[in-house]
């Protein structure tokens, strides 16, 4: 399975000055619909609260010029745009308040909407699933990888690296072309075929398509 890793780093920041150090964010170039076109079967959402009332999509310290105003939507937008796809909700960034509302408003998704594998709070450093997870449901219909982390076998987190020795030399689109360039798949519509129909292994990419 192609997994998405910071799925909505297509979109444009809010703040444009940030297009000056894209490399360090800017990990997909295809939309949500485009990737899942492709054979994307697993999204990794990031959200941040924007004063209060709306759930804003981001990267770190980047945020995008798109947002929703209940994480509910996000779960409806997945179910009938991408419904063959899981999908997690990370709430990126924030103060207590905001981990308040986050699990506030995250109660019960996960009895409503079997594909989304887990919730988060990047902060508490823990991938499971704390707020709320499907890892047994998922499991128990075939995705192998649903008990354990994205770094963990069999979920692979492949994904280029920018330092500050290579930042002006490197593009994080060649990184990623040469890890994605190791993945068969990408050459070889059979194999992308049989990677998508794969539920035990998890391929959790940076640019996950092989559109640059």
């Amino acid at each position: 399975m192609i997994g998405s890793h910071d799925t909505f780093t297509y979109l444009e920041p809010c703040n444009p000055i940030f297009k000056l150090g894209e490399r360090w964010w800017k990990t997909q170039c295809r939309s949500i619909k485009e990737q899942y076109e492709f054979g994307v079967r697993f999204f990794d959402i990031r959200v941040c609260l924007d004063k209060h009332y709306f759930w804003r999509f981001c990267h770190g310290l980047v945020n995008f010029n798109r947002c929703v105003g209940t994480l509910y939507e996000i779960c409806l937008y997945m179910a009938r745009f991408c419904p063959k796809a899981i999908y997690r909700i990370v709430l990126e960034k924030g103060n207590y308040t905001d981990e308040l509302i986050f699990i506030n408003e995250t109660e019960g998704l996960c009895d409503k909407f079997p594909n989304l594998w887990r919730v988060d709070i990047k902060s508490n450093k823990i991938w499971m699933g704390e707020v709320c997870n499907n890892n047994e449901l998922l499991f128990n219909m075939g995705y192998k990888f649903a008990l354990v982390n994205t770094w963990e076998k069999p979920a692979h987190e492949l994904h280029g690296f920018i330092t500050t020795s290579n930042f002006y030399k490197a593009n994080l689109r060649k990184e990623a072309m040469k890890i994605n360039g190791s993945l068969t798949f990408f050459d070889n519509k059979v194999s992308l075929k049989e990677m998508i129909d794969d539920k035990v292994n998890l391929y959790f990419l940076d640019y996950c398509t092989n559109e640059y």
